[in-house]
């Protein structure tokens, strides 16, 4: 079983499958599972950030 880094994702927020909720990273770690804070479900997403990475073509 591999170890999580608990660190890289203090800051990422996750929304949860099931419920919608959404909250930030820390709530992981003061848990210390992968659980929804709000309704115990173990499926959860990462939110990617609004920003778009553009590249110029060459």
């Amino acid at each position: 079983m591999s170890t999580l880094d608990w660190e890289g994702c203090r800051n990422q927020i996750y929304e949860c499958v099931r419920c919608g909720h959404r909250f930030k990273g820390e709530e992981l770690i003061m848990r210390d599972r992968i659980v929804c804070p709000k309704c115990g479900f173990h499926v959860i997403k990462k939110i990617r950030p609004p920003v778009v990475k553009r590249r110029k073509a060459i």
